[in-house]
């Protein structure tokens, strides 16, 4: 090995080491993947009194902890424990870094256009995004435990809350610039249900099973959908209330208020769970079963609509 080459690949080799420790460490956060500067858009506009918009205010300067991260965010704990807060990867909704690059300093119309074509596509994923948390917001805000959502810049607020990452470090973020939602904090439900499933309270794990499927029959009748099926991430508890936590994929469609067209909905959103109680409590399979069938002979006409359960 020649003397340049090494000592060309020893630096490599520890600048690289570094950088994936530090990506490990910090589970791939960094602050410029929520930063975004959008037009203000009336559609995202929420309409607040003075107190209610204080409030809010007041919750927001409490410093705020980072919890984890999901496909579409980024999310922070309250110091009292009570509340998250949401920033959606906005990185992720707009070209890469590389692609704006090139068509910049390249001038290649081929490399303009497909950035062009990628940033339109990006964009009309986070308008999908937050339509979505505009749905719950206005239709299931109780079910989908939202206090509030950011969806527009409010530069006139004028203050900054502290924000720990992963490793502890300190940031001050002024959130009248950045886009999120907040959220009450929730258990999740599937460990609440092996947890009582344990300590021999089928019973209330029954009633939990209950209150998931009230809440899927609840959004479904308003004509809503939700494509993600992953019951085990996006639903969880409240003082004993089931609430969906994940509310970033929701769309609305008429065909969908129909029994036969959101049965089929539920049927989607429950085919990764049923298979996993069946394995893990075969009783909460079977009384999940039991109440689609009720469900089905109560809400749904007796025709085309078996698959329900099966």
């Amino acid at each position: 090995m020649s003397h340049r080459f090494r000592c060309f690949l020893f630096p490599f080799l520890a600048f690289t080491t570094v950088a994936l420790f530090v990506r490990w460490q910090t589970a791939g956060f960094r602050w410029h993947k929520i930063e975004g500067d959008f037009a203000y858009d009336t559609r995202w506009e929420l309409q607040l009194s003075e107190e209610e918009q204080q409030k809010i205010i007041a919750l927001l300067q409490q410093p705020f902890s980072y919890l984890g991260k999901g496909a579409q965010c980024y999310a922070f704990a309250s110091a009292d424990g009570n509340y998250v807060i949401k920033f959606p990867r906005l990185h992720k909704m707009r070209s890469p870094l590389w692609l704006r690059l090139a068509a910049k300093i390249s001038g290649f119309t081929v490399i303009q256009r497909l950035d062009r074509d990628y940033s339109k596509n990006r964009e009309s994923e986070r308008e999908k995004h937050f339509l979505s948390y505009m749905i719950a917001y206005k239709q299931l805000k109780e079910a989908t435990a939202l206090v509030y959502l950011h969806l527009n810049q409010t530069p006139e607020w004028g203050f900054t809350t502290t924000f720990y990452d992963k490793i502890g470090c300190a940031y001050q973020l002024d959130l009248g610039k950045s886009y999120f939602l907040l959220q009450k904090r929730a258990s999740w439900l599937v460990p609440e249900l092996e947890r009582m499933m344990k300590e021999g309270g089928e019973e209330r794990a029954k009633q939990l099973i209950d209150g998931l499927l009230a809440r899927l029959l609840e959004r479904a009748k308003l004509g809503l959908f939700d494509q993600d099926p992953h019951i085990t991430n996006n639903f969880g508890l409240i003082d004993g209330e089931v609430v969906q936590i994940d509310i970033g994929r929701y769309q609305a469609g008429p065909e969908h208020t129909k029994p036969k067209v959101y049965c089929e909905d539920i049927r989607y959103v429950l085919r990764k769970f049923l298979p996993w109680l069946s394995k893990r409590f075969p009783s909460l399979e079977r009384h999940l079963l039991d109440k689609l069938d009720q469900m089905r002979k109560n809400d749904l006409p007796t025709s085309g609509v078996d698959s329900c359960t099966s």
